[in-house]
């Protein structure tokens, strides 16, 4: 009876600890946009007047909006509409690569024009 008893404990045992190695794969695999976003990027901020863009949403010069490249769009698959977004002016150290007007005044007066920056999602 006790070797009955052992041998349930252990197999009860074995088995809790083989099924915590066979973790489903979607535990380890990342998307490739998840591990994007950590990235700071680097480059330089232009102000545009906003209209209908790939979101499907037609915003206006007075909303805070910024564009991203075709390139990094469609690597994501679109998934970056609506996200928070962090830009610094490296220049002077404000925070607020194309803006809308009312962003980028967070940023530097219109008439800079185009300001050096770094960002992140």
């Amino acid at each position: 009876m006790l070797r009955l008893a052992l041998r349930i404990s252990f197999l009860t045992l074995s088995m809790s600890v083989f099924s915590t190695f066979a973790l489903p794969d979607h535990v380890i695999q990342y998307h490739s946009a998840t591990l994007d976003k950590r990235q700071m990027r680097a480059g330089r901020a232009t102000w545009y007047y906003p209209g209908l863009g790939n979101c499907g949403i037609t915003n206006t010069q007075d909303e805070p909006i910024v564009a991203i490249s075709k390139q990094l769009y469609d690597a994501h698959g679109g998934s970056d509409c609506g996200q928070q977004i962090t830009i610094t002016n490296t220049n002077t150290g404000q925070t607020a690569t194309d803006l809308s007007p009312s962003l980028f005044q967070q940023l530097a007066p219109l008439d800079d024009g185009v300001v050096p920056v770094s960002w992140t999602f």
